[in-house]
């Protein structure tokens, strides 16, 4: 059995296809073709808003479905990486602080050796029996490895070299509509069509 959807499709592809061919040889060089041309824009749009009208049949209802699937989920979702987000911030700060202890633990040795209160080998010994954190952790459903992420946070655009910065294309878009041109902007005018029907 054939899809009506299919079958309405076709029947709009085979009103559309030779104006479509048309439209992408034109040449304009009257009035009157410029007429003509409009009339096929007309035309061209009214096809576009037909597909459009009967692609929404069939999108609605699933748009809708997974409307209702993503709220469903989403604040089980939420929860879940909530918790992971906890559990990654406080293995994370354990493993720095147990890291920093360490650190501290065997720069005291290397201190002690400095200053002749230990030996060299009784130091290495020593250091060598310093507990440090994990690396890698293996459990039974899986394993958890640590690295470091640098990150970073601009304090002070203005000593930023310039091709750091952004242009804010909202603002500068913003002034033009006012009138207001600014230097380092070119500005121009395109010839847009606007067709209603």
């Amino acid at each position: 059995m054939a899809d009506p959807n299919e079958k309405a499709v076709a029947i709009i592809e085979k009103k559309m296809a030779p104006i479509a061919a048309k439209a992408i040889e034109i040449v304009i060089k009257t009035p009157e073709q410029q007429k003509e041309a409009g009339e096929m824009l007309t035309q061209l749009n009214k096809y576009g808003d037909e597909l459009d009208a009967l692609k929404k049949t069939i999108t609605d209802p699933m748009n809708k479905a997974l409307k209702a699937a993503r709220a469903l989920f989403k604040p089980r979702e939420d929860k879940v990486e909530e918790a992971v987000n906890a559990l990654r911030k406080a293995m994370g700060a354990y493993q720095l602080k147990a890291e920093q202890k360490a650190e501290k633990e065997r720069d005291k040795i290397a201190q002690k050796v400095e200053d002749g209160k230990m030996s060299a080998e009784k130091g290495v010994a020593k250091m060598a029996d310093v507990a440090a954190p994990e690396a890698n952790i293996e459990t039974n459903g899986g394993s958890v490895k640590f690295r470091d992420q640098k990150k970073f946070e601009v304090m002070d655009i203005t000593l930023l070299p310039i091709e750091y910065h952004l242009a804010d294309e909202s603002a500068i878009r913003k002034a033009m509509q006012a009138n207001i041109e600014l230097p380092g902007v070119r500005y121009w005018v395109e010839r847009t069509v606007v067709n209603t029907r």
